[in-house]
């Protein structure tokens, strides 16, 4: 009686077990074989606020610009506090109380713009070109020089002083002092004598002792 033959039954069984094994390895997270991964989440994009413009300073109240000026403030020959020759308008505005600023009929028949600014509770007049202080005009008492020379000073302190030299102006006399180079001071009298020729400080001392500084200009120094 011939053996019977389980070698090809053995085959199959071994063939089969390993075609589960591989089913079960495709289905099983822990295996080597890849696994589909979920699809990524949504991405919401971020959204940016546009930048916030900054804030214009408050404007300060012109009442409440002071430009340097104080009760012991002097006369300088560069002008008074903040307001000084040679100063832009943008920065005097900044800091003086100008209520005016307006194109005005000068003393020469010529138009200049003027800037009205208010110092101390009074009121001087700057000549304005090419956005510079080029002339300050005080016509009050209010500031004086650091020696005492102010508006309504007499003539005879003024032609007192050493140097002093009389100049001829559109609107009257002027005397100019080596001690306070850029301020001219001007009288409201004949910007000659009575025998047309030019004042000297003697005949002004004599003649017109009395006179008063009726308008201080500061300008540029040249010296």
């Amino acid at each position: 009686m011939r053996p019977k033959v389980l070698v090809p039954l053995a085959l199959f069984v071994c063939a089969c077990s390993n075609q589960s094994g591989r089913s079960d390895a495709a289905r099983s997270p822990d295996s080597g074989a890849a696994v589909a991964a979920d699809p990524p989440a949504a991405v919401t994009p971020a959204v940016f606020e546009p930048a916030t413009a900054p804030k214009e300073p408050p404007s300060v109240p012109g009442s409440q610009l002071h430009c340097g000026v104080g009760n012991a403030t002097v006369l300088k020959d560069s002008g008074i506090g903040d307001l000084v020759i040679g100063r832009t308008v943008g920065v005097v505005k900044r800091s003086c109380n100008v209520v005016r600023d307006a194109s005005e009929l000068g003393t020469e028949g010529t138009t200049e713009r003027i800037l009205t600014v208010v110092l101390g509770g009074a009121t001087v007049r700057a000549m304005v070109d090419g956005e510079l202080i080029m002339r300050i005009a005080v016509d009050v008492p209010r500031f004086a020089t650091p020696d005492g020379l102010r508006v309504g000073s007499s003539m005879t302190r003024l032609v007192s002083e050493k140097g002093v030299k009389p100049a001829e102006g559109e609107d009257g006399l002027y005397l100019v002092l080596p001690a306070h180079c850029g301020l001219s001071f001007r009288f409201s009298i004949p910007s000659r004598a009575p025998n047309g020729q030019q004042w000297t400080p003697e005949q002004l001392g004599r003649i017109r002792g009395n006179t008063t500084v009726g308008r201080i200009l500061v300008t540029k120094c040249v010296k």
